[in-house]
């Protein structure tokens, strides 16, 4: 991650947006201020994890399945 103007990003946009390809952070400064940050996307190849949509691979589940076992009760 670097830092860089935001007069110099002016000219210099094409090669921080490759940067930021490349998966590099570039931080945009004001007067040696930060004021923003450019980050790669996510990739959109991956696949969000939905809430509950593994509830159907879990077919049975103990009567004493969150009781301690007999050899476990003495490191508790």
């Amino acid at each position: 991650m670097h830092q860089i103007s935001i007069q110099e990003a002016e000219t210099h946009f094409a090669g921080i947006l490759s940067e930021v390809r490349n998966g590099e952070e570039v931080i945009l400064t004001d007067h040696d201020t930060p004021v923003a940050k450019v980050i790669p996307m996510p990739n959109p190849d991956t696949k969000r994890r939905i809430f509950g949509s593994g509830k159907h691979l879990i077919k049975y589940i103990a009567d004493d399945f969150d009781e301690t076992p007999e050899d476990f009760k003495d490191y508790v």
